[in-house]
């Protein structure tokens, strides 16, 4: 498990001994596509497939869940440790990373129109949807004890991602596609009802946030609950969950009008 309380094992002075990649970073390769596109060098893309497909067989493990951290050997490039920087543990399901990797590799398929990043996407996200608590929002950690503290922002990006599952498969699975879309509306559907802060209001020139003072659109994310973590931050406002949601609704104004 990464912990700050082990400053110098993963420190600026031992470099050359590991090398640590997140599951978040699926989320950095589209720009990476987009500067092959606009630049015509196909180099950039050309890393950004080759993470793609070391994660696939790092990061995901054969059972559909994610690893958050891998550290690698940086002269082999082999594995050598499978952890958790903001999970419960190294062999847990933190939801977040999760859903980076559904909306990741989605985004990737949508790129190179290859099957087994699709296929990845598909995998993350039955499981995901599969862990989901009655109440339809994802635990920050699927196996942390519950009850515990949602994560908002693990929903909308999930959601998000299932659009662009709908996306890539309307054409050849429609079946398929409309699955990965209801879920997706009915993921934002229960995570409004659950997790909605109250409407802000301006009074006298002052915002008043409402009850709470939540600062954000939705509530109930949690940013790192690592039980080892030397700040624990746990049931609050995020600004991936607000952004992700807005994306969310902009993709479902587009669809309903065709473009």
């Amino acid at each position: 498990m990464v912990t700050a309380k082990e400053p110098t094992k993963y420190g600026r002075d031992r470099q050359d001994q590991h090398y640590l990649v997140i599951i978040d970073n699926m989320m950095n390769l589209d720009m990476l596509y987009e500067a092959s596109k606009l630049t015509g060098d196909p180099k950039y893309a050309n890393v950004a497939t080759h993470q793609a497909e070391k994660s696939m067989t790092s990061h995901v493990r054969k059972d559909g869940t994610t690893y958050h951290v891998v550290n690698f050997d940086q002269k082999t490039g082999e594995p050598m440790e499978f952890m958790t920087a903001q999970g419960y543990a190294d062999d847990s399901v933190w939801s977040r990373g999760q859903a980076w990797g559904i909306y990741g590799y989605a985004q990737c398929a949508l790129r190179t129109g290859r099957k087994d990043f699709l296929d990845t996407s598909r995998k993350l996200a039955d499981v995901f949807l599969s862990l989901l608590p009655e109440s339809g929002v994802p635990w920050w950690d699927f196996r942390a004890p519950t009850p515990c503290p949602y994560d908002a922002s693990a929903a909308t990006i999930t959601a998000r991602g299932l659009q662009m599952l709908h996306k890539l498969l309307r054409d050849s699975d429609p079946t398929a596609a409309n699955h990965y879309l209801d879920r997706a509306k009915k993921l934002i559907d229960d995570t409004v009802r659950e997790c909605l802060t109250p409407e802000a209001r301006l009074v006298d020139g002052k915002v008043d946030w409402g009850k709470d003072d939540w600062e954000t659109i939705l509530q109930h994310s949690t940013i790192n609950g690592n039980p080892v973590a030397v700040r624990r931050i746990m049931d609050h406002g995020l600004v991936y969950a607000d952004y992700y949601f807005v994306e969310y609704g902009n993709e479902a104004l587009k669809m309903s009008r065709g473009t």
